[in-house]
């Protein structure tokens, strides 16, 4: 049998007890031992099944002191796992063992498999033991010796994450707990990896920080360092990168250690947006320019009706050149942001916005509507922080116009806005006509 048995009958504190139960929501990798057996039956009859980790132990199992040997391998119960990892024929409650214990070796060979670790003490002779919990199963495309990182994952949209990271402010992680893990050295947002540049992190200096009281929840405290690297310009990336969870990942060690060197960074979106207005400015300037030019020369020679209008339609020609390039801008956001939509559908967005009040996103839920409005928003320099924009959700319990607008209160007089702060920024705009301000009612079917 595998020696899966933890250091002796070690006693924890209260507050060790406590960090290691939160190991049982954190994840690992690994895949069935291949040197031994891979599975056995105990004395009850159930099958065990011994898995050999591919990644390192959470750190605070090292850390309480309970982990004599982090090779171990750990052990699983068939009878504990879900039935949707295991064969479909699979009977838990078969009696013959031997047919279980092929067959899910059969179905478990070959791939790599995702689990919630256990560590739980025995009642009889006090010792620890390593267990888990099979959460997914993967292709098994590594080679045999290769090992992975956990890696913390954000599913938050790649330009608002940018912004919590310039501004230090707090954004959640869940499932990767900082009492749980060390602060990461790779944090991944989209089709992006960010880490610290080589001298930073050769003086071991971190990309995060957790909140004490809610350890789920990071920041950024070395902004200025940190380094974005474009993952779809990696070898081997999609195969490299088994997803644990919504928010955490596994990358194969040779992968990160390429991430971590990458000397070929790419703009964050901030700079990526302002390179676009720069570029469409500089080719505006310059048309227009060459415009005035042109309308000048014929006009001190020959002021007739028909100079004037070859000036008018140059000046008409200036303001399309000006909107196709903004729309060539649109549409490159659109694509860095995860999106695919044509240029069509960006031209019919954008006419539909300048030439009607409300403009109605309609399609299946996940197409990207409410993120191709917030990217169009952000075109326009629109947000929230300087009070441009209202990101709105919809509730179903919004029955009547007062759950939007508020509602008169007859006892004292007095006008009671409604929550969803639609009034305090309609008051904003009309003290502000100076300035374009957008609404995005986000899911507004919802509502009655």
């Amino acid at each position: 049998m595998a020696n899966n048995r933890l250091e002796g009958t070690i006693n924890l504190t209260w507050e060790q007890q406590e960090k290691v139960d939160k190991c049982e929501q954190s994840y690992m990798i690994g895949r069935l031992v291949n040197n031994r057996f891979p599975t056995n039956v105990d004395s009850n009859g159930n099958i065990q099944i011994f898995v050999d980790p591919l990644c390192d132990d959470p750190s605070i199992i090292v850390e309480t002191g309970i982990v004599y040997d982090t090779r171990s391998d750990y052990v699983g119960f068939d009878y504990l796992q879900n039935a949707s990892v295991l064969p479909l024929t699979y009977s838990v409650d078969s009696y013959d063992t031997e047919e279980k214990e092929i067959e899910i070796e059969e179905h478990l060979r070959n791939k790599l498999i995702v689990f919630h670790p256990q560590y739980n003490k025995s009642r009889q002779n006090g010792k620890w033991f390593k267990n888990f919990i099979i959460t997914s199963l993967a292709p098994d495309n590594i080679d045999e010796y290769f090992k992975f990182i956990v890696v913390p994952r954000t599913q938050m949209e790649v330009a608002k994450f940018e912004e919590k990271l310039k501004k230090g402010e707090y954004f959640e992680l869940d499932g990767y707990d900082g009492e749980v893990y060390e602060s990461p050295d790779v944090l991944i947002c989209g089709q992006y990896a960010y880490h610290l540049d080589k001298k930073s992190a050769v003086e071991n200096k971190e990309l995060l920080n957790y909140n004490q009281n809610l350890q789920t929840r990071w920041k950024c405290v070395n902004y200025d360092h940190i380094v974005k690297t474009d993952l779809s310009t990696l070898d081997n990336y999609k195969t490299s990168i088994i997803r644990g969870s919504d928010n955490i990942c596994f990358v194969e060690a040779t992968l990160y250690s390429e991430i971590i060197k990458n000397e070929l960074p790419v703009p964050f979106e901030e700079e990526k947006k302002n390179a676009y207005i720069k570029v469409a400015q500089e080719k505006a300037a310059l048309l227009k320019g060459n415009e005035n030019t042109d309308a000048r020369l014929p006009a001190e020679n020959d002021k007739n009706d028909e100079s004037s209008a070859d000036t008018t339609k140059t000046n008409k020609e200036i303001e399309d050149s000006e909107e196709i390039l903004f729309i060539d801008a649109l549409q490159q956001l659109t694509l860095d942001n995860g999106l695919q939509y044509k240029k069509n559908d960006l031209i019919n967005f954008h006419i539909s916005v300048k030439t009607n009040p409300l403009t109605i996103l309609a399609g299946m839920s996940g197409t990207g509507k409410s993120r191709l409005a917030m990217n169009y928003a952000k075109m326009l320099d629109l947000s929230e922080d300087n009070g441009t924009l209202l990101f709105m959700p919809i509730s179903p319990s919004y029955t009547e116009p007062s759950d939007v607008l508020g509602y008169l209160n007859s006892m004292n007089g007095l006008y009671v806005p409604s929550e969803s702060g639609l009034v305090q920024f309609l008051l904003h705009a009309q003290d502000n006509l100076d300035q374009m301000h957008m609404v995005i009612f986000d899911e507004m079917n919802l509502s009655q």
